[in-house]
């Protein structure tokens, strides 16, 4: 099954690949968040797109959800690092009721000062209800980040969100809403004339040229200098993040999930083999693999005992050094499942099609046009490739570590006899 790319009248791209399901997902996509709000404009982002839901309902006369459930339909939202993304899902049957909707999010602002007010006050409950900024994977991201968008919340601050006025919101989505910029994506079930009738709606759409944005991000001071980094605090449990830079442009994709999958993924990765399974210094843990056009990071978080603190952190740092070295060939090929012998079962979800396939051809830029494309890439990637790619990961020059202790000294000297012993 094959992508196809429709460019419309107005400029708007519209990306689309049918699969024979029940259901469709129409998603808008555009690009925002931390990754390029600025300083000025911190939680903006996710603010709008709070009000895109509100201008919805008033450009409807109150009646949005009420016509949802009417037809079934379900209508969410999401902000991200660096992308907003606004889906519908629902019958083909009701399609265009569908497409009216959510292109809806594409007018101008209409609500009022009182609904934008009655926004900001959930946005700031959500922020005061958040336990995000005083964990590690805070500390963490504000180590690692440092300098730039991303060391900041996705929903900014409390103070931040106060000062928007209808205004800045007006301005904000104006900068945002440009035809070079937003894409829409189409999967699941639909016929032809719904993609038709959808490229005539948005052929009458008139949208201004912006400047382009590229899912780059800016390169902290010490991204790939790093000593490592150490931060500490006091608590009263211990908890530890470690998170390596990652150059994008110099390790390929497939390799990096794989590492990833090796390391983190099921019951036969070797930290949960190691932490959990054999020696207990862990019931469950957290890794992620953030990734732009240039840089990522690769993190793993945990929490322990004091007196597995150190044998816990000993284990993954030999764990990361082995990968490095060699790597199983069944290993390799369990990891590869997924992306091989199990690559058509995204087909039998509209959703997660949606989102993998916006996001990795569109957003990071790999221009897998088919699965079959996108199956080869995986199955291409050699044990050799593999340690080379953990190689350019895990170095001390690339690790951020962040840290809550009841002894933070005790917890800093552990860490260094760790890393540099």
């Amino acid at each position: 099954m094959q992508e196809k790319k429709s460019i419309t009248k107005s400029g708007i791209r519209l990306y689309s690949l049918y699969t024979p399901l029940h259901s469709f997902v129409l998603s808008l996509y555009i690009p925002a968040g931390p990754l390029y709000d600025g300083s000025d404009n911190v939680g903006m982002s996710h603010l709008l797109e709070h009000s895109l839901f509100r201008n919805i309902n008033h450009i409807m006369g109150g009646t949005l959800y009420r016509e949802l459930d009417r037809y079934g339909l379900t209508l969410s939202g999401a902000t991200y690092n660096e992308l907003i993304q606004i889906s519908v899902q629902g019958s083909p049957k009701h399609f265009d009721k569908a497409a009216d909707i959510l292109l809806l999010a594409l007018s101008p602002l209409e609500i009022t000062l009182s609904e934008l007010n009655a926004e900001k006050e959930r946005v700031k409950r959500e922020i005061r209800e958040d336990t995000y900024r005083s964990s590690v994977d805070a500390m963490s991201q504000k180590a690692v980040w440092v300098g730039t968008g991303l060391a900041e919340t996705i929903t900014g601050t409390v103070g931040k969100i106060s000062a928007v006025t209808l205004s800045k919101l007006h301005k904000f989505s104006e900068e945002l809403f440009c035809k070079n910029n937003i894409f829409f994506y189409l999967t699941g079930a639909f016929e032809e004339k719904n993609l038709s009738g959808l490229v005539e709606r948005l052929d009458k759409i008139s949208l201004p040229d912006g400047k382009t944005r590229s899912n780059t991000a800016e390169k902290p001071k010490r991204f790939f200098k790093r000593s490592p980094d150490i931060t500490v605090k006091r608590d009263d449990f211990c908890k530890v993040k470690l998170a390596f830079d990652i150059d994008c442009e110099k390790t390929r994709k497939p390799a990096r999930d794989l590492v990833y999958d090796i390391l983190f993924q099921g019951d036969t990765s070797e930290v949960f083999l190691e932490l959990s399974e054999k020696n207990g210094y862990v019931y469950s843990f957290d890794a992620n693999l953030d990734e732009y056009r240039n840089l990522g990071s690769l993190s793993l978080s945990f929490e322990t005992s004091a007196a597995d603190f150190e044998p816990a952190l000993r284990a993954v740092w030999k764990i990361f050094k082995n990968i490095t070295e060699k790597v199983d060939e069944e290993k390799l090929s369990l990891a590869k499942v997924p992306y091989t012998e199990n690559s058509e079962f995204i087909l039998d979800d509209a959703e997660a099609l949606n989102w993998n396939k916006a996001w990795e051809s569109h957003i990071l830029g790999f221009e897998y046009t088919t699965l079959e494309a996108r199956k080869k890439a995986y199955f291409d990637v050699t044990a050799k490739e593999v340690c080379e790619t953990a190689k350019k990961i895990f170095s001390l020059s690339n690790l951020t570590v962040a840290a809550k202790h009841r002894k933070p000294e005790t917890a800093e000297k552990i860490i260094k006899d760790v890393f540099f012993s």
